[in-house]
């Protein structure tokens, strides 16, 4: 029996209820060679009765479970482990694939064969929607934030994962690990293409990572020390496998450190949060992104007090 075109790799995290129409959007794939890949990290909501529902009566998924939360970076390395399509996507619980994504990724597969695919993604619920830039080769893209969710919105061949699965020893990461694994992808493959048409609904609020209602100190300093383990692990492989490349790297990092630190100030209507926010980054090691703080996130806060988590993305980052 031959391996499946596609492998879907899903990680899952207490998501009871939440991730219904991942699942049926996977299941409406109009190209049907794929198998599925849920990865249930030590859920305790009963999340694995949910995925053997899921999985009833279609051989196509496959469940694979942590005894223990081992992280959302390391259920992502389960799923590549096991992973036997020829491609491989990644796709979040809470998010959407639009129906003819696998269909058109084999027919572009037929004429463009390369290592990765880039694909747009929509960003919801704004519905704003983003392509791969054809000026710029996908690491730099991620590095300067012109297609950060790269891991998301693209398609991988198997070789290129089960490379990077032998690269990287993966810490327990659970926020910004995108960055990280986009990153090692990204430089483990010498070919790639995109397809200038967006399949990928990323939802900006909620999901296992990230609760814009539930913001605080104490979540900010899991968030960073996740962060630091992602940096850490990032840039020990780049300067092992790709020194010429550690401004691009802190150029990531460094926007990974702003991303989160307005993500919190923009969020709150709390001038003394937001102030403690931001000086929760004052470090040495990236003052390029406490420099971006003062002089513009907290010039925004206080100008405006928004509180349209939307608007206020698109206004620092374009997207």
């Amino acid at each position: 029996m031959s391996n499946p075109r596609f492998s879907i790799l899903i990680p899952v995290f207490n998501q009871v209820g939440k991730m219904d129409a991942c699942i049926e959007s996977v299941k409406a794939q109009t190209f049907r060679d794929f198998e599925v890949i849920l990865v249930d990290d030590g859920s305790t909501d009963g999340s694995d009765e949910m995925l053997k529902k899921f999985a009833k009566g279609d051989d196509r998924f496959k469940i694979f479970t942590h005894e223990t939360n081992r992280s959302l970076l390391r259920a992502r390395f389960t799923g590549m482990k096991n992973a036997v399509g020829e491609r491989v996507i990644f796709l979040d619980s809470d998010d959407v694939l639009a129906s003819d994504l696998l269909y058109d990724l084999n027919e572009h597969l037929k004429e463009n064969d390369t290592e990765v695919v880039r694909y747009g993604f929509i960003l919801e619920p704004s519905k704003y929607e983003i392509l791969p830039p054809d000026d710029m080769e996908p690491f730099e893209a991620l590095a300067r934030f012109k297609f950060p969710t790269a891991i998301m919105s693209a398609c991988f061949a198997l070789p290129v994962i089960k490379k990077a699965v032998e690269l990287i020893d993966p810490p327990y990461v659970n926020s910004s690990e995108d960055t990280l694994m986009s990153g090692v992808l990204l430089n483990t493959c010498n070919t790639y293409s995109n397809m200038k048409k967006a399949y990928y609904h990323y939802t900006m609020t909620g999901g296992m990572s990230r609760e814009t209602d539930t913001l605080t100190m104490d979540k900010l300093d899991k968030t960073l020390e996740s962060i630091h383990n992602c940096t850490d692990c990032f840039m020990d492989f780049i300067k092992k496998h790709h020194p010429e490349k550690i401004d691009l790297a802190r150029m990531a990092i460094t926007n990974i450190y702003k991303f989160e630190m307005a993500h919190y100030v923009l969020n709150t209507k709390d001038e003394k949060k937001a102030v403690d926010y931001l000086n929760i980054i004052n470090n040495d090691d990236f003052p390029e992104a406490f420099d971006f703080g003062c002089r513009e996130v907290l010039t925004e806060f206080f100008k405006r007090k928004l509180t349209d988590y939307e608007g206020n993305r698109r206004a620092f980052f374009g997207f």
